[in-house]
């Protein structure tokens, strides 16, 4: 190999080396942002099923007071000839015993203050065993687009972290923010 050879091989190793250290860079980032973003989605539909838990008890409570308070005509205990007994009705039975007083409660300011507490402290748990305090914000909004004859009751809730990335310019990254959404949704009829 030539001399000349040999200088022309190192001008296009130099030119080339830090171009592939760029591209492995951006490929590494791209990776940890689409992980944290990945995580970030986990914990926005946990928390917001977490929140939705404290609707479910409520919807439980009601339910059970239905069941205690009033005793369908199907639930009674009858003998068929066989000796069986009839059914307990569905739980679809049970839904629609559940009176608009019930319902309005569902959405009431009380229960609006305990879903968005208990889905703050699922984030602010995730954040102390994470050791991730980048939050920025968080928003809930419960009930999500809530109408009355609504068959589902809806929870919305975005969060947005700081992303930790070399180059900014990468996609599902806008001013250095990761933002997720997720609505979940619970039966109440």
């Amino acid at each position: 190999m030539k001399l000349s050879e040999r200088a022309q091989v190192l001008v296009i190793i130099s030119i080339l080396l830090p171009i592939l250290f760029l591209f492995i860079g951006m490929v590494i980032d791209l990776t940890l942002i689409l992980i944290e973003k990945q995580e970030l989605n986990r914990l926005a539909d946990a928390a917001s099923k977490t929140g939705l838990i404290v609707v479910g008890d409520q919807i439980s409570t009601f339910i059970w007071e239905v069941r205690t308070t009033t005793t369908p005509a199907v639930a009674q205990t009858q003998l068929i000839s066989e000796g069986t007994q009839t059914p307990f009705p569905s739980n679809d039975d049970y839904f629609n015993r559940i009176n608009d007083s019930h319902r309005a409660t569902l959405v009431a300011p009380p229960v609006q203050t305990l879903v968005a507490a208990q889905v703050r402290d699922t984030v602010k748990e995730y954040e102390l065993i994470s050791n991730h305090p980048s939050y920025i914000s968080m928003e809930i909004i419960y009930p999500y687009q809530y109408k009355p004859a609504n068959r589902n009751l809806q929870i919305y809730l975005r969060l947005t972290c700081s992303g930790n990335s070399l180059f900014g310019f990468l996609p599902d990254l806008k001013n250095g923010e990761i933002s997720v959404e997720s609505i979940q949704s619970i039966r109440q009829r």
